[in-house]
């Protein structure tokens, strides 16, 4: 995808093959001066699914937006790997992913912000959230910020968790049977995404 000068573009991926399945898919994204671009990923299908997105920021002032949100049940696998460069000034970009890992499943996310030496005034932020149902479950982040500027603002970060028994039992004690607590829960965790 290129994006020219005061362009913008929304995408939206739903990847819910058939179980028997491989998905394996690659985006890379150019963008000139002040344009924007959002991604939108949905990842519940395929026994082994593989997302890469490398988005390059080559002009001024330009946005760069990447949300996903990965199901995995059973013993499937599911990996995300973004790559963004910033390349010059004034560059936004913003980068939320979550997975709900469940059963023997896996999950993954490695992503890096490069920012190079005449890329100032960037703002860049990245995290990965994920949520284990289960003691089988395993989910893997790698969040990375490569800086060879000096006038930035960036953080990154990673958090991964089981479910809690006391959240469990606090809707449990309110009449919610124990597997609708636990759906509510990671609904919860998966909505902001």
């Amino acid at each position: 995808i290129e994006l020219a000068e005061n362009s913008s573009l929304k995408l939206f991926i739903l990847q819910d093959e058939k179980k028997s399945h491989c998905h394996l898919s690659s985006l890379t994204v150019t963008q000139e001066k002040s344009s924007e671009f959002k991604s939108y990923l949905l990842s519940s299908g395929a026994c082994l699914s593989r997302h890469s997105l490398l988005c390059q920021q080559n002009g001024l002032a330009c946005e760069s937006r990447a949300y996903g949100l990965s199901l995995a049940e059973t013993k499937q696998q599911h990996d995300i790997q973004t790559r963004l460069h910033h390349f010059n000034k004034d560059g936004k970009s913003h980068q939320f992913f979550k997975a709900v890992v469940a059963d023997e499943a896996s999950a993954a996310f490695s992503g890096i912000i490069k920012i190079k030496e005449d890329a100032q005034k960037i703002k860049a932020f990245q995290l990965s959230k994920n949520l284990l149902l289960s003691q089988t479950a395993s989910a893997y982040s790698k969040p990375q910020l490569e800086i060879d500027a000096d006038d930035v603002k960036c953080s990154h970060g990673a958090t991964t968790a089981p479910l809690r028994e006391e959240e469990i039992f606090y809707l449990e004690a309110r009449g919610v049977k124990k597997q609708t607590a636990k759906n509510l829960l990671a609904l919860a965790f998966a909505q902001d995404v």
